[in-house]
This record gives C-alpha cells, structure tokens and sequence, in this order.
C-alpha cells in the first residue's frame, strides 16, 4: 500500500474568553487534545477569526501528555510559525505553525501550551459585552443552521410543534 502524506484535520476547539472576566498575562494556555489520527508531523493554527487588531503570540511548545499535568521525557516541541517562535495573527486571520516532527499514535493525549502575551486582547474582548453577545450570536447561528436538519426530524418523529 502506497503512502501519501498529507494534512488531515484531527482535533479543534473553539477560543473562548475567561470565565473570570479578566485577561492573561504571563501565563501559559494549555489545551490537552486528544488526536483522533495518529501521525509523525503537527501543525498548530491559532485562529484570531473575530479579531480587530492583530494578535500577539508568544512561544509555544507541544508534546506527548503523560498522566496529569506532565508530559513524555523527550517528546516536547518547540512551535514555530516561519522559523520564529512567535509572531502577529492579523485580525481575522489564522496563522499556522511550521511542522514538528512528533511520533503521535491514534488517540494520543497532547500537551499544546502557548504563552500568553495576550492579555490585552483578551481583557479588551471580556470588558465588552457587545464584542461577546456578538461571538454568541454568530456562534448560535452557525449551530442552528448545523442542527435545522436534525432538530426537524426529531420534531417529524416526536411531534412537536414548532
């Protein structure tokens, strides 16, 4: 069977501000996906989709997860995106990092961390509630057209009336 490499999309997740209605600063953002296709290569995209200035990123790294918080002796990467470990993502844009060669079986847990220099933009996105309403608003609509389908089969069987 012939091998032909290419990129396949295996896990996401949505930014989404704090909880706490306050910014980061000096901290680390970690995410621990689990992959559903293994592979030897990543990319990381950072996304500032809904951004009106551009997006600092610092940093990051991504590796194996071990139990907890800890992560695979000598799996650990540095992220790059154009040879720099950190750059701008210009609003309304996605960067994506350059590839790490990372041995990654099917269902493995990462570790994907970022630093965080960005605090300003968090803070400015949380201390407006018109910025947030409007995230919910598109985000609501975009699942209402994805579940239309499902929801009005289930209304045919079950019989509720819209």
């Amino acid at each position: 069977m012939s091998r032909h490499p290419h990129w396949v999309g295996t896990w996401t997740a949505s930014p989404a501000p704090s909880e706490a209605g306050y910014g980061l600063n000096n901290h680390t953002i970690r995410m621990n996906p689990r992959v559903s296709l293994g592979g030897d290569t990543i990319r990381v995209r950072v996304s500032n989709a809904y951004g009106t200035r551009p997006l600092a990123v610092g940093g990051g790294t991504v590796g194996l997860r071990a139990k907890g918080p800890g992560v695979v002796p000598g799996s650990l990467r540095t992220l790059t995106f154009n040879g720099a470990e950190g750059a701008a993502v210009a609003a309304g844009a996605v960067l994506v990092s350059d590839p790490v060669k990372l041995d990654m079986p099917a269902l493995a847990d990462l570790a994907v961390a970022k630093l965080a220099p960005i605090a300003a933009e968090t803070r400015r996105l949380v201390a407006d509630p018109a910025t947030v309403d409007a995230f919910m608003a598109d985000g609501a609509a975009r699942a209402g057209v994805i579940a239309e389908k499902t929801m009005g089969e289930v209304r045919r069987v079950v019989g509720f009336v819209r």
